[in-house]
This record gives C-alpha cells, sequence and structure tokens, in this order.
C-alpha cells in the first residue's frame, strides 16, 4: 500500500524479503513517498508499479537514477471500482433520468472547495474557475444553435451550504435567459460513475477523475486557468509534472477562456473513446515480479 510505504523500504532488512515492490494507486504528491529523507533510507526496490505514462513520469522526475525500465505504467487492479462494463448502461440511463437527449454533447464540471487553495495565495477559487467555464459554455452553445449543449454540475460534498456549491446550482434551480444552454444537477444521490459516464467530457480544476476519465472512455480537461489552476497544478505538481498532463492520451490543459472554447469545440466533433479494459491488470504485476 501506497501509505505504509516505509515497510517497503525497509522490508529486505525487517522481514528477509528477496524482492521489493512499490504500488502507487494514484497520481498524488510523490514527496509523501520520494522526500529526500526517505530516499536516503530507501531499500533497492525492484520494481514500481503505477497506474499510466503520467505517473511514471513523476516518479522518475522524484527518482531520476532509478531505472525508468522497472518503473511499470499499468492501470492498476482497483480499476474495477470505475465500473467500465457498464458505461454505456450508466450513459443512457443517467441521460435518461437528468433528461439529456442521448446525442446532446454534454460537460461534467466537478466542483471544488476554495478555501482548500487559500495556502497557495488563491481567493475564490471554485467560483472565479467556475464562472469563466460557464461563460464560455454559453458562448458555445449560442454559436451551436442546432446542437443541444448541456452542463452537468456536481458540487464538492465538503462544499454542502458554502457559495461554491450555491454558484454551480443556480442555473439548475431558475431560468437562465438569453442562452440555449442547458443545467443538470449531478449531486448526489447520482454517483460519480452515473454523471462520469453520462458525460462526453469532465472539467475540473484538480480532480482525480482529470486522469481516470480517458479509462471510462471519456475526455477531461484541466482548468488551468491564469493565477487560478494553473498556480494549483504548478505548486501540487511542480513544472516538470504538470507540463507532463498534456501528453497523457484524452486529457487536455487549458489555460484560458479562449483555449477552453477551442479545445471544446474540437473535442464534440472528435469519435468518443472507448473504456480500457483493465481485466488484466493484476496478471501484468504478477507476471512482472515473477519475470523479475
Amino acid at each position: 500500500p501506497e501509505k505504509p510505504v516505509l515497510y517497503v523500504y525497509g522490508a529486505k532488512k525487517n522481514f528477509g524479503a528477496q524482492k521489493t515492490y512499490l504500488m502507487l494507486d494514484s497520481w498524488g504528491l510523490q514527496k509523501n513517498n520520494f522526500g529526500p529523507e526517505k530516499i536516503a533510507a530507501m531499500e533497492h526496490i525492484d520494481g514500481i508499479f503505477c497506474n499510466d505514462a503520467f505517473a511514471a513520469s513523476i516518479v522518475h522526475i522524484a527518482l531520476p537514477e532509478y531505472p525508468e525500465d522497472r518503473i511499470h505504467a499499468f492501470v492498476m487492479p482497483g480499476i474495477d471500482q470505475l465500473e467500465v462494463e457498464r458505461a454505456d448502461v450508466y450513459r443512457e440511463e443517467t441521460r435518461n433520468k437528468l433528461g439529456i437527449p442521448q446525442d446532446a454533447f454534454a460537460v461534467l464540471y466537478l466542483g471544488d472547495v476554495s478555501s482548500d487553495y487559500l495556502d497557495m495565495g488563491i481567493e475564490n477559487a471554485n467560483v472565479k474557475t467556475f464562472e469563466k467555464t460557464r461563460v464560455v459554455l454559453e458562448q458555445l452553445a449560442q454559436s451551436h444553435p442546432e446542437r443541444n449543449i448541456t452542463l452537468i454540475v456536481r458540487p464538492h460534498p465538503r462544499a454542502r451550504g458554502t457559495i461554491d456549491a450555491e454558484i454551480l446550482l443556480h442555473g439548475t434551480q431558475v431560468e437562465e435567459s438569453g442562452t440555449s444552454l442547458k443545467y443538470k444537477n449531478g449531486s448526489s444521490p447520482l454517483s460519480i460513475n452515473e454523471v462520469s459516464y453520462a458525460s462526453d467530457v469532465i472539467v475540473s480544476i484538480f480532480s482525480t477523475e482529470n486522469l481516470v476519465a480517458p479509462v471510462r472512455g471519456r475526455r477531461s480537461i484541466y482548468l488551468a486557468y491564469d493565477g487560478l489552476g494553473e498556480v494549483v497544478l504548478k505548486q501540487v505538481y511542480g513544472e516538470g509534472p504538470s507540463a507532463e498532463i498534456e501528453h497523457v492520451n484524452g486529457v487536455s490543459k487549458i489555460s484560458s477562456e479562449q483555449d477552453l472554447h477551442v479545445t471544446l469545440e474540437r473535442i464534440s466533433e472528435e469519435p468518443p473513446l472507448q473504456p480500457r479494459d483493465a481485466q488484466d491488470a493484476t496478471k501484468k504485476i504478477i507476471d512482472t515480479i515473477l519475470a523479475g
């Protein structure tokens, strides 16, 4: 497991292990695993398993001297929680529940908690980011009156009762004049799987769903507006890894409203991604260990 990682660092010395492997099942802060004091105490690790090429790049930046051929980018076994086998069923059923036509272009906005970013010097991060995004989607809807364009909003569970949630839900509660953009409330009791599969693209400041989306068969966009999400990504990942995000297949990173408009136009015309079959992830890991 990722949390008690010190067991891995001392497994050979403390437990007589013949081989040790580290499994990183997230794209989290690698300083928690690879801080200088931990690297200094680290035993030889025979291999590191992680989710994808982006996660592998984060590990390589944290451990530049570690052999890249021992960093294995596999979709992790926990992927079964995404229920990718039910993608089509969830899409149809959830769109019916929300009154979204099956041929509509739907964008899922995953809300955030602005106070989480105050120590980064950013005020009202979620409020400002959502307002910029909402305006772009309204412009997109106005430029394509022949299409049904829908914005599904899902406030963060911790934002309940705050302006962060209220601003997302406002459009679902009142008739917005002068726009053909449709607003839908994707909050609980709908699950994250239901609303993710109901959408065509998932957008947020900083959510794991941005990186999980391609596994689901959905595209995603990091809302890295200047002075907002851009600051978050650089502070969380650092300059190098945050730049690598744009190399992840199915994932985009935008820096301005114009950039978002162009990206959504492109995505809306592209064929959908196919959900990934990750059933052989465990087999790949076992085969790699036994062959090592």
